[in-house]
């Protein structure tokens, strides 16, 4: 029956090349995980289009999996070992211009981008790859959660003004690199990259997954204010859920996950303006053809 609601809208948008890449990473992202016991979930539109298409959204062009904090920085210092060697993990320690707190599995085959670019009919900016969260717990006590909010909130500011670069901002963008810039004067010491995620990431392990009420994705640090948490028994034990030809592992309760994130109507097809792949720009990422030092992420 939601198959059948559907079938006036899905198109083929082409992507079916993409797919194939993206499902080979998860292949050995997958294996990795089973052969040491690591947990993931899928995250975001990738659960959406487990539970609404069995398969990949028709227009959506990347994948994106979540770990406990534990599984995730074991699956980072394990991960070069085990990847094949044309697979390679990004993260912000070993590329600087990376200005995320999660991580990538990144192709690195110039020769595969460009071919698969070909077929697709444009760039793919980011590369071929999969993306990697680390799931963390939240703080129930509500004067912890404002205050953490409160000093995450100034170090995006301070993290705009060091990290970011003038013409790659929004105006908005631009007014809280000002704001950062006159908040920085105050704490020198926080003059990079480098100095300002440690902080993120060791407030975000205080929080145990196993051990917390609420858990959510922290990957996305400039959200700070607006991060959607997840009743942690909704997220339970990584459950299987077919996706195209494959298995994956979904939420216990993908449906109150995807609540959380889509709404009540998640199932619901967006206007056709809004089905498009959203991960395409007109110039090269740094790290679309992998890390650029040799650092290991962990």
């Amino acid at each position: 029956m939601i198959m059948h609601m559907w079938e006036e809208c899905i198109k083929d948008y082409g992507l079916r090349p993409l797919w194939d890449e993206l499902l080979a990473i998860f292949d050995e992202f997958a294996r990795i995980c089973k052969k040491h016991g690591l947990r993931y979930y899928a995250l975001w539109g990738t659960v959406l289009g487990a539970v609404r298409h069995n398969g990949f959204i028709p227009w959506d062009d990347d994948f994106d999996v979540a770990m406990p904090r534990e599984d995730y920085e074991k699956f980072l210092r394990i991960a070069h070992e085990e990847l094949p060697s044309h697979y390679k993990i990004i993260n912000w320690k070993n590329t600087s211009e990376f200005h995320y707190l999660f991580a990538k599995i990144q192709d690195t085959r110039r020769d595969r981008v460009s071919s698969l670019e070909k077929d697709l009919g444009f760039m793919m900016s980011n590369g071929i790859y999969i993306d990697v969260f680390p799931i963390d717990g939240y703080t129930t006590n509500k004067y912890e959660k404002i205050a953490i909010q409160l000093r995450d909130f100034l170090l995006v500011l301070i993290g705009r003004y060091r990290i970011y670069k003038w013409g790659d901002l929004t105006w908005r963008g631009r007014a809280a690199r000002i704001v950062g810039m006159l908040l920085s004067i105050f704490v020198p010491r926080l003059n990079s990259q480098e100095a300002i995620y440690p902080i993120f990431e060791k407030t975000a392990k205080k929080f145990k997954f196993d051990a917390s009420e609420f858990v959510g994705d922290v990957g996305l640090w400039e959200d700070v204010f607006h991060m959607p948490r997840q009743s942690r028994k909704s997220w339970g034990n990584p459950t299987p859920h077919p996706f195209e030809d494959r298995t994956i592992m979904l939420q216990e309760n993908p449906d109150e996950y995807l609540k959380s994130r889509y709404g009540d109507n998640y199932m619901k097809p967006p206007p056709e303006k809004d089905r498009h792949p959203s991960h395409s720009y007109p110039y090269r990422c740094a790290w679309c053809f992998g890390p650029t030092t040799d650092k290991l992420p962990y």
